[in-house]
């Protein structure tokens, strides 16, 4: 899942908070594709002790720090950085789900929605100047 800040060297990438990372994911959301999904996934940091739930539903998404994984809810368990990288492309999935870094409880299938309605970004994109 590369974002914006994929692009971005290393220590940009390192001082970026989980909720950035999390809302660098969600401005990329394509509305009109996920209008009809509703996907619950929780993301427990044990690093920093934190958890956070990535909601979108009907287009919109909603994230927060929360005390506990969403009921019901798929929930990915890694270290912050793992985090960083799953979602910059810089992490083999497969592989981090068959070493250890990522644990998964649910069903992969909501990540893979999610995954399925993130856009792309215009790295040269014009820049308006005032005249």
């Amino acid at each position: 899942m590369a974002t914006a800040a994929s692009r971005g060297a290393p220590g940009l990438l390192g001082a970026l908070s989980v909720e950035q990372i999390l809302s660098s994911v969600a401005i990329r959301i394509d509305d009109p594709k996920a209008w009809n999904l509703h996907v619950v996934l929780s993301f427990v940091v044990t690093d920093l002790d934190e958890t956070y739930v990535f909601e979108l539903r009907n287009g919109v998404t909603i994230h927060r720090r929360t005390s506990a994984p969403a009921d019901g809810g798929t929930t990915l368990t890694s270290a912050r950085r793992s985090l960083t990288e799953q979602f910059t492309v810089r992490l083999d999935f497969g592989e981090a789900l068959g070493d250890g870094r990522i644990v998964l409880d649910g069903d992969l299938a909501a990540l893979g929605a999610l995954v399925s309605v993130i856009g792309t970004t215009e790295r040269n994109f014009p820049i308006v100047r005032p005249s």
